[in-house]
């Protein structure tokens, strides 16, 4: 009786070994199957990778990145909500003689900016630089909260600001940590009445 106990003990002990050894077989395999297998992604990851790898996170951080067209970010005065548009950017007109980046953006509050970046490249050297900057913005929401450091927060309304804006720099590097240089410019502003009214002109 014990030893037939003990041949049954030793026949569950040695399928139980056997099952375990062809699980971890069959998980080897299923494992090594994953790892040969081509990773599958879907269209639009495809997509995204493609935009990221053609500079579109430099487009949005710096305006930097290969030519052709920008996802825009950001830029645009405080209290006038998230900024998103579009730019393009060409390094090469004329011959590469010119570069060149204009852009479009918008809020929620339907602020919204234009703008275009030209840059001398045909004057530019390793130390001397030259480009010129023009922008339109429109802000119809710029906070307001009465003359004087005992305004209150409670008297908070709003004005519209807009302006129109022109640049031109130049400037030599005399050492690798040591610029001079200048800016001409053109400034046009207009303000009035904002969307929470109470402010006419300022």
């Amino acid at each position: 009786m014990t030893c037939f106990a003990f041949s049954l003990l030793l026949a569950g002990s040695v399928q139980a070994q056997f099952k375990t050894r062809a699980e971890a077989i069959e998980a080897q395999r299923r494992d090594q199957r994953a790892r040969l297998w081509p990773e599958q992604e879907s269209p639009l990851v495809d997509q995204v990778n493609a935009l990221v790898e053609r500079g579109l996170y430099e487009g949005a951080r710096s305006g930097k990145g290969v030519n052709g067209g920008q996802i825009v970010l950001g830029g645009m005065r405080s209290g006038q909500g998230a900024a998103v548009g579009i730019g393009y950017l060409r390094t090469d007109l004329w011959r590469e003689r010119i570069g060149f980046r204009g852009t479009a953006r918008i809020t929620p509050q339907l602020a919204y900016l234009f703008d275009a970046d030209i840059d001398f490249q045909s004057i530019e050297t390793e130390k001397f630089f030259a480009d010129l900057y023009v922008k339109y913005e429109s802000s119809p929401q710029m906070d307001f909260y009465g003359e004087g450091a005992d305004s209150s927060l409670d008297n908070r309304t709003s004005y519209t600001y807009d302006d129109f804006a022109a640049d031109f720099r130049a400037g030599y590097d005399i050492l690798p940590y040591l610029r001079v240089g200048g800016t001409v410019g053109a400034l046009s502003v207009f303000t009035g009445p904002g969307k929470r009214g109470g402010v006419h002109s300022l």
